[in-house]
């Protein structure tokens, strides 16, 4: 069994893409995902599967919209690969606030074109790294102001959901398989 972590993007947000956390559960469970957790109430859960990501995400991605009316966009990563987004981490100043760090999980790695774009675009403050398909943010004035921010999805030609440094830890615990199960 592999721990996976799914983060739907645009729910509940202004009371648009209504997902009760108790639904998303219960629709997880049906569809054979085992040890289901969900966190805070944005689309963020960690489940485990025999089956691989692909298959994950085509089951969930088929069946979300009959179930919910909406179709988010949403992206899958595993235990393995949450932890590596963690450790590797650039930003670890204990002076940096946890809620201006953030991490986007993106679909696929940023071609060449996308990634010289970016690299062009103005920015005040912010920092960044990508490395894979994990995109390092430390926009210390915050991403609600930040045009850095702005339009970084089609620059980068491939979706992506960010987390803030707290959400990421909390789901990089609950993905943990060392975790005792009840």
């Amino acid at each position: 069994m592999t721990r996976y972590v799914l983060l739907l993007r645009g729910v509940n947000v202004s009371g648009a893409n209504t997902v009760k956390m108790v639904e998303f559960r219960a629709f997880l469970g049906e569809h054979g995902f085992t040890e289901v957790e969900t966190y805070i109430q944005s689309g963020n859960a960690v489940f485990s599967s025999s089956l691989s990501m692909e298959a994950v995400h085509q089951c969930v991605s088929h069946a979300f919209q009959p179930f919910f009316g909406f179709a988010p966009k949403m992206m899958i990563v595993s235990e393995q690969e949450l932890s590596a987004a963690i450790a590797g981490n650039p930003f670890t100043d204990p002076g940096i606030d946890p809620a201006r760090l953030h991490l986007g999980f993106m679909a696929d790695e940023p071609t060449g074109t996308a990634l010289e774009m970016i690299a062009a675009k103005p920015r005040t403050r912010e920092e960044y790294l990508i490395a894979g398909r994990v995109f390092y943010l430390h926009s210390p004035d915050g991403v609600g102001k930040s045009k850095f921010f702005e339009g970084l999805e089609p620059m980068l030609k491939v979706p992506v959901t960010f987390r803030n440094w707290r959400t990421v830890q909390a789901l990089g615990k609950m993905a943990d398989s060392a975790k005792p199960y009840s």
